[in-house]
């Protein structure tokens, strides 16, 4: 049974309505891609007080955390990701600073998949960007296939409001893009050697999906 990580993300807010967005160090993980501050929860630790303690850490500042937004889980090969996000409060920014990450923004909701996120928080992300609006967001589509000592291809099939997100997963190594039409999906599918039937089956569920 693969190992379950729990984490905790803050969803920081200033006072025109944009997101903080924060890179990942180039040491960790995911270098360079983009997530929600935050960190894992200690053994005996509570969520809130886990991400106070995190935000303190990583950013220097101190926040209140306010409601649970959304929860997440992420299957990887080796481990599986726990993700709750809140919405949080800044109590003092005037002593900010950068600890972990490489790079920081302030993106407006609407644009913030202009950005590369690390797989756990898209979801989050898309829900964040809609969460003012009447919009419901399509289910993704998941094909795996085990292939031998490359390991298991999987493949995400998001479908967003103006776009198709494509995740893919194959021999450990993670790939992102987003697409606006069906026939760039398709062609992103071919650069990876899937079968031409699963390809033409996943079209399909895009279609009906979008429908």
């Amino acid at each position: 049974m693969k190992k379950t990580i729990e984490v905790v993300g803050a969803i920081l807010e200033n006072l025109k309505g944009d997101i903080f967005c924060a890179m990942r160090p180039k040491d960790k993980t995911f270098p360079g891609m983009w997530e929600f501050p935050g960190g894992k929860i200690e053994e005996g630790e509570e969520p809130k007080k886990a991400l106070e303690r995190e935000i303190r850490e990583e950013l220097n500042i101190d926040i209140r955390v306010d409601k649970l937004f959304d929860e997440v889980q992420k299957e990887y090969e080796e481990f599986v990701i726990k993700l709750s996000t809140y919405n949080c409060t800044v109590l003092d920014f005037s002593e900010f600073k950068l600890v972990e990450h490489q790079e920081f923004r302030w993106m407006k909701k609407e644009l913030l998949m202009t950005l590369n996120w690390v797989p756990t928080d898209i979801s989050t992300v898309e829900k964040l960007m809609f969460s003012d609006r009447n919009v419901k967001i399509k289910n993704r589509v998941i094909y795996k296939e085990i292939k031998g000592i490359l390991g298991t291809t999987e493949i995400e099939i998001e479908i967003c409001l103006r776009n198709i997100l494509l995740n893919i997963i194959s021999g450990g190594e993670w790939y992102q893009k987003s697409l606006r039409t069906q026939l760039e999906l398709r062609e992103e599918l071919e650069r990876f050697y899937i079968d031409k039937i699963v390809i033409d089956e996943l079209i399909s569920k895009v279609k009906e999906e979008k429908n």
